[in-house]
């Protein structure tokens, strides 16, 4: 195993750090586990929304509670990671395993109210994973940054694709069935789980992988840091992180970063309930469109980010934006016909590669200053503090109005982010 020393000035000791690949691979397979939860939840929310007699403004309200705890958590726990980097590797492990058991105690809420405190456990738990698996992944790979970030958004994708489906197969009691000429020919049934037994099923697979990452990360390296000195090195945090923030650039794309999560939330909230409520579709078919959408950014991401690599961030950011626009208004207009399938998977296409643009080009604005975990927190933060208004906003919207107003939302949101864009300084990946 290709092993990395970095000399700990303090102690004086040697930091062995794992080798790159494993490293990699570990962060990888398991930031798809993270999304396989956030994303699986979706297809759930509609079974919520029935069991509760719940409106859409109170759905809005529940889905803006986690993502308002995300942002803040993330804010704050992305300068706490940079000051505690030699304990990277537990602190993945405990986010992974919180994470998991934040999803149980959902489960187990009797009422509203409840389950959202423990979505708030849940968004709080969970926090720490991109601050902490991203700067990793900057700082060993600056000359593949693009492609690495964009590989690890690709493995969210890989979870965000396989979840859905598999939620709705555990949930739904009719799934496929073919018949000719009166004949039955086969039919594949789901098992009909109650919707909070769904959500205990991942515990044990989070436990594992939680304690696997710490096993195989435990010496992930980074200094150690002096508790006496905490202070003084948030204070030397604060005033580089000021000076990563002369000019424009920055501030730019952390905007373009929460407009865009004010669309994301908005339109994956709210196309479950469309689904299950206008087109009447099975808990099964509501999975598998989820599931399309996400499936095209496993293979597009990591080629937009290869691209970025070679030609810069902005032209591709700029794309993806303007592009993400078109989509939206189109869901409402063809209703459930094969053509709904085909604006899906276009539409997947670029819709969850922007994120890891925006955060590979962050780090080549702060390229040096050895603030990778400090600035995801506060592009992961802003995103989702922006973005907690947007299901609250919609779901009060969409009482008055109806669900399409929504995508409507979601469609001037992407088209401002992408204008915005055009802002953005002309950012070069850092090549060999």
């Amino acid at each position: 195993m290709e092993e990395i020393k970095a000399t700990n000035k303090e102690l004086g000791q040697p930091t062995v750090r794992v080798g790159g690949k494993v490293m990699a691979g570990s962060l990888i397979v398991s930031h798809s586990l993270t999304h396989m939860y956030g994303n699986g939840f979706y297809v759930i929310i509609p079974q919520i929304f029935q069991q509760l007699g719940l409106t859409y403004t109170l759905v809005g309200l529940m889905d803006s509670s986690r993502w308002l705890a995300t942002g803040l958590s993330t804010l704050v726990g992305g300068f706490f990671v940079d000051m505690f980097q030699h304990r990277r590797g537990l602190l993945l492990g405990a986010t992974l395993i919180l994470l998991g058991l934040g999803y149980v105690l959902v489960s187990l809420a009797p009422t509203y109210w409840l389950i959202i405190a423990a979505l708030v456990f849940t968004a709080v738990g969970g926090s720490l994973w991109h601050p902490i698996a991203l700067g990793l992944l900057s700082q060993r790979f600056p000359k593949q940054r693009g492609f690495v970030i964009s590989l690890h958004r690709a493995s969210g994708s890989v979870g965000d694709t396989i979840s859905p489906p598999l939620v709705g197969f555990l949930l739904g009691t009719s799934i496929l069935s073919a018949a000719l000429f009166g004949v039955q020919l086969f039919s594949i049934t789901g098992l009909g789980l109650d919707w909070r037994r769904v959500l205990q099923l991942g515990m044990p697979l989070t436990l594992v992988f939680g304690i696997a990452l710490w096993f195989f990360l435990w010496n992930v390296g980074g200094p150690k840091s002096n508790p006496k000195s905490l202070l003084s090195n948030l204070k030397s945090q604060a005033t580089t992180l000021k000076k990563a923030f002369k000019g424009h650039g920055l501030i730019v794309l952390m905007t373009v970063s929460a407009l865009r999560g004010m669309g994301d939330r908005a339109l994956i909230l709210f196309l479950g309930l469309y689904l299950s409520q206008e087109l009447k579709m099975s808990t099964a078919a509501q999975g598998l469109y989820y599931g399309l959408l996400t499936l095209p950014a496993i293979a597009t991401g990591p080629i937009l980010g290869a691209v970025s690599d070679r030609i810069g961030r902005k032209p591709v950011i700029v794309l993806v934006l303007l592009m993400s626009a078109i989509f939206p208004p189109l869901l409402v207009q063809v209703g459930g016909s094969i053509y709904l399938a085909i604006i899906i998977g276009i539409f997947g296409l670029f819709l969850y590669a922007v994120n890891s643009l925006v955060q590979a080009a962050a780090m080549d604005m702060a390229e040096g200053l050895h603030l990778e975990g400090t600035l995801i927190g506060l592009l992961w933060g802003g995103n989702a503090l922006f973005g907690a208004f947007s299901p609250f906003l919609v779901g009060w919207l969409a009482d008055i109005f109806g669900l399409k107003i929504g995508f409507y939302y979601a469609s001037a949101i992407f088209l401002l982010a992408g204008l915005l864009s055009l802002r953005l300084p002309r950012i070069i990946a850092v090549r060999a």
